[in-house]
C-alpha cells in the first residue's frame, strides 16, 4: 500500500503519543506543554526528522500542536454531553484545516462520553457535504493505554472504517 509523507508522518505520530506517558495534570495547558516538550525531545534525539516543524498553537479555533501538516488536540476530562458537545464542535471547526488530526484524550473521561465522541465524530467525517477530501482522525485515550486500549482512527466510509470498537 502506497502512503504519502503525511500518512506515514500521521502514523509515525501515534506510535510515538501512544508511548507518552504524562503525568496526572490539573489542566488541559499543562498536558500541551509535557507533549509538545515530548514531541521536541523526540526531535532533538532523532526520532522525528529535523526538518518537520512543530508549534504550539492553542486557543479556541486552533489545534494545541501542529507537526507539518498533523493536527494534534488534546481533549481533558470528557466525562459530559456538554463537555462533548464542546470538544465536537472544536474538532469540526479544526477539521476543516488538516487532513489528519490526533485526538489524545487526557484525564479522567468516562467510556460513554468517549464513545459518543466517536460517533459524533465518524458522522461528521463522512458528510460528503462537508469534505471532499479524505480525513483522517485517531483518538487516543492516554489512560487506556496497555491491555484494554481505547482507541480508533476514524476514516470515511469510503475508505473501509473499521467500526468495531476495539
Amino acid at each position: 500500500m502506497f502512503y504519502d509523507e503525511s500518512e506515514q508522518l500521521f502514523n509515525g505520530l501515534i506510535e510515538l503519543i501512544e508511548k507518552w506517558k504524562p503525568k496526572k495534570f490539573s489542566s488541559e495547558s499543562e498536558y500541551q506543554v509535557d507533549i509538545y516538550n515530548y514531541l521536541k525531545d523526540l526531535q532533538d534525539r532523532g526520532r522525528i526528522k529535523e526538518q518537520r516543524l512543530i508549534r504550539r498553537e492553542g486557543g479556541a479555533n486552533r489545534v494545541d500542536i501542529i507537526v507539518d501538516k498533523v493536527g494534534i488536540e488534546l481533549k481533558k476530562d470528557l466525562k459530559t454531553q456538554p463537555s462533548v458537545d464542546r470538544a465536537v464542535a472544536q474538532i469540526t471547526r479544526m477539521i476543516r484545516e488538516f487532513n489528519y488530526m490526533i485526538v489524545v484524550l487526557v484525564g479522567e473521561n468516562k467510556r460513554q462520553s468517549i464513545d459518543l465522541f466517536k460517533h459524533a465524530l465518524k458522522d461528521l467525517i463522512n458528510d460528503k457535504e462537508i469534505f471532499v477530501e479524505q480525513k483522517r482522525i485517531k483518538i487516543i485515550d492516554i489512560n487506556s493505554k496497555g491491555n484494554n486500549k481505547q482507541e480508533e482512527t476514524l476514516e470515511p466510509l469510503a475508505w473501509n472504517i473499521d467500526t468495531s470498537l476495539p
